[in-house]
């Protein structure tokens, strides 16, 4: 319901796959980030106001990673664990091609007069094979304490800005 919610919180635009235009390119059948990035680049470029604010959410690692369902996705990284996790090479494909676009974001902004600052977050874990969890955290994922539990709640974020800043 972004579309509504957005316009309730007086975000003059939202901008859709239905509003997108012709630029916008995907990985299985979820928008590309770099897609995302470009047009945030583009709004930067074109802004009537001195300030901007502009929420972004992207998609390109969202689920399903079934490798059956992603035939046209050829993941590039590769576990060497003893048991295959195919669901997991696959999203860390993806997050190693949101990695590397994210840089060329931040690369463009480095490159502005402008001071901006750029936060980046996750919602959530991917929802892959509980065996890979069980590899990552060293023990069978289902005997984690609470503590240990909690932590698999936990979503990394980045705040970059383009001037120096004391943290």
């Amino acid at each position: 319901n972004r579309s509504n919610v957005y316009s309730w919180m007086d975000f003059d635009t939202f901008y859709n796959k239905e509003n997108w235009g012709d630029d916008l390119k995907y990985y299985r059948w979820y928008a590309r980030d770099s897609s995302a990035y470009k047009r945030l680049k583009v709004l930067y470029k074109n802004k009537e106001n001195e300030n901007q604010f502009m929420f972004c959410v992207t998609i390109q690692n969202h689920g399903g990673y079934d490798p059956a369902n992603n035939e046209k996705f050829v993941p590039d990284v590769k576990l060497s664990y003893d048991q295959e996790y195919p669901d997991a090479e696959i999203y860390l494909s993806l997050a190693k091609k949101s990695d590397t676009t994210f840089m060329k974001l931040l690369d463009f902004f480095s490159d502005v007069d402008e001071p901006t600052m750029i936060v980046m977050f996750g919602d959530h874990w991917p929802s892959l094979d509980r065996g890979f969890f069980s590899e990552l955290m060293g023990q069978d994922f289902d005997s984690l304490d609470l503590i240990q539990k909690q932590e698999t709640y936990k979503t990394p974020y980045v705040i970059w800005t383009n001037y120096p800043s004391e943290s």
